[in-house]
């Protein structure tokens, strides 16, 4: 990552993004080893997304903010760990990535379920062909095809 993307990134994150603590603590080498792992990652776990385009300056700000937050709980999930006591606080882990952003999974439609990415869709169900009833029963089988 060059010099002028991370001002980008650094201005984007000082100016968009509300729950930004931990970036605006560190010092310039953590907030750059955050920015590069962000550009990285994203560049690496999503290339299909990034196929014939620049990686935006706000993916990379969600992703370097994203990384600062996870602590060694979700570490640990990553490791394999499903439980953990501490002081008769139980955390437990669902089986979910912690790799990518939310915001840009929720920006590309990427969902991720035991591990594996997919990309979700919606489609719609002719209710006369498939034996479905319909819900809205007010419209006619013409509307539907």
């Amino acid at each position: 990552m060059n010099d002028e993307l991370f001002t980008e990134v650094s201005k984007y994150i000082d100016d968009n993004i509300l729950q930004s603590v931990l970036w605006d603590s560190s010092d310039e080498t953590v907030k750059r080893k955050a920015a590069n792992n962000a550009y990285e990652s994203l560049a690496r776990l999503l290339p299909d997304v990034f196929a014939d385009k620049e990686i935006e300056v706000d993916d990379i700000a969600q992703q370097a903010v994203f990384l600062l937050k996870i602590d060694d709980s979700f570490q640990r999930a990553e490791l394999g760990v499903v439980q953990m006591s501490i002081d008769g606080m139980t955390l437990i882990f669902r089986d979910r990535d912690y790799t990518i952003a939310p915001y840009i999974s929720g920006k590309y439609g990427i969902t991720v379920v035991n591990g594996k990415r997919r990309r979700t869709a919606s489609y719609r169900v002719d209710p006369f062909s498939s034996y479905r009833i319909p819900i809205d029963n007010s419209r006619k089988r013409s509307e539907w095809m």
